[in-house]
């Protein structure tokens, strides 16, 4: 009878794709790429991000040229060292955000509405009523508060009342102007059903006489 070698069966584990010139050890790299060389849809593996990219448009010269491939849908705490396509969704302090375009590294969802967009999460919008006044103090339990300052005639009834919008819930205004104002969160005074901030308001950098309006808070 005529023996044959058994074979062992060997099962070798690639972290990244065999063919040539098909990887990138940073995202950066993506455009060093020869153009001519590259085509729609071509994939390239970046070790950095550990994930394919793909060219959607242009020439590639571009890093928004370039699209993360994702073969499930993943949401990560936000990352300032990251950057996001259009759609990508990350959390932030309690929050849901979802990018509204391509998103560069340092653009924080809290500081950066144009970029993002709240999805979910806090969701809530205040508004308070200052009149004849420099400065004045709010207490908010919103997480990481995003203040807007408004000078403008708050509209009321035959009561002299405030007029909530059916719309809104909230002050109906006229004649608005927003204006710059100093905010800091005032660690000496204590909590009082939300943490302490103190708007001063200001224009063109100048400490403002007494001046009416609102504030919104969300």
């Amino acid at each position: 009878m005529k023996t044959q070698p058994q074979i062992a069966q060997l099962e070798v584990l690639f972290s990244e794709p065999l063919v040539k010139n098909s990887v990138v050890d940073t995202l950066a790299d993506l455009i060093s790429l020869n153009p001519n060389y590259n085509y729609l849809h071509k994939v390239i593996w970046v070790r950095e991000k550990k994930c394919y990219y793909f060219l959607n448009s242009g020439n590639g010269q571009d890093l928004q040229n370039w699209k993360k491939i994702n073969a499930n849908v993943t949401m990560g705490l936000y990352n300032p060292e990251e950057t996001y396509d259009k759609s990508e969704c990350v959390y932030l302090s309690g929050k849901i955000y979802t990018a509204l375009s391509f998103v560069p590294e340092n653009i924080s969802p809290l500081d950066y509405e144009e970029y993002w967009l709240c999805i979910s999460g806090e969701t809530e919008t205040y508004r308070y009523i200052f009149e004849n006044v420099t400065s004045i103090i709010i207490y908010t339990e919103i997480r990481n508060p995003k203040f807007e300052v408004i000078l403008c005639d708050i509209v009321t009834d035959w009561y002299d009342n405030p007029v909530i919008s059916e719309i809104t819930g909230l002050f109906k205004t006229e004649n608005e102007e927003k204006v710059e104002a100093y905010i800091k969160r005032r660690e000496d005074l204590e909590n009082n059903n939300g943490v302490p901030y103190e708007i001063c308001f200001y224009e063109d950098s100048i400490l403002s006489e007494q001046v009416s309006g609102i504030i919104t808070v969300k």
